[in-house]
């Protein structure tokens, strides 16, 4: 079983802002790529199927990106 990966920001997002730690979308793509590796390394399967990128500044999940692209820098 599989994730949506926008399903997945989505969580992190709402689950950092009720702890009060809003995220940027740069520190959200981070994320999804270590919580990716983690989710891996403990059950031997992916987490979801889309691909993470090497972009300039890191990892990034290109629909997650883009959907959340107008919030560059701001949590």
């Amino acid at each position: 079983m599989w994730y949506k990966v926008l399903e997945v920001a989505k969580y992190i997002i709402s689950r950092c802002s009720e702890l009060r730690n809003p995220v940027s979308n740069l520190k959200l793509q981070k994320m999804l790529y270590f919580i990716w590796i983690e989710f891996y390394k403990h059950t031997g399967r992916m987490l979801f199927l889309d691909d993470i990128c090497a972009w300039q500044l890191g990892p990034a999940v290109p629909i997650v990106y883009y959907e959340f692209c107008q919030y560059p820098e701001n949590p």
